[in-house]
């Protein structure tokens, strides 16, 4: 039932990706977010997007944290899929007060906290996180503990 979005552009690419993400959908529902590709026609930017994927699942409650995740796999400009994973970490800005986030990110045996500042716009915000998964046969990378704080430094969410 959403009316008004907030999008973000993804610019690792050419054909690049925009996220968009719901900030009046239905309250009582998980986040939402809609996942689009750049198509070029010709090789030409013709501004048309095609649709890649989206969080909606209008038979979920939402969780008693604002925070809506999606993990998907892009794909390079000669279509070939990515060996990572892309994280997505969004909300509406109507119900959070989020600034930054962190979470540990572990290599193989390796760890370490990684702190990101959060893209805001006026009705949402967005953490991208990209190349988790298997990313080759012997390097493996999982994303985990992740938490949210407010410009005052204090912690908000636990993911």
């Amino acid at each position: 039932d959403a009316m008004e979005f907030q999008p973000f552009a993804d610019d690792r690419y050419k054909n690049r990706y925009t996220y968009w993400i719901a900030s009046d959908g239905d309250s009582s529902k998980s986040q939402e977010i809609f996942v689009f590709r750049l198509k070029r026609f010709l090789g030409l930017d013709i501004s048309r997007y095609q649709y890649v994927a989206s969080s909606v699942e209008s038979d979920v409650e939402k969780s008693d944290i604002p925070i809506g995740s999606m993990q998907f796999f892009t794909r390079k400009d000669d279509g070939e899929k990515e060996a990572g994973a892309t994280l997505l970490l969004y909300g509406s800005a109507a119900e959070s007060d989020i600034f930054y986030c962190e979470y540990t990110l572990t290599t193989n045996d390796f760890s370490e906290i990684h702190k990101e500042k959060v893209l805001l716009g006026d009705k949402g915000w967005l953490v991208k996180i990209t190349d988790i998964g298997n990313i080759e046969k012997n390097i493996k990378k999982e994303v985990t503990n992740i938490k949210f704080y407010d410009i005052d430094n204090n912690l908000i969410y636990e993911y």
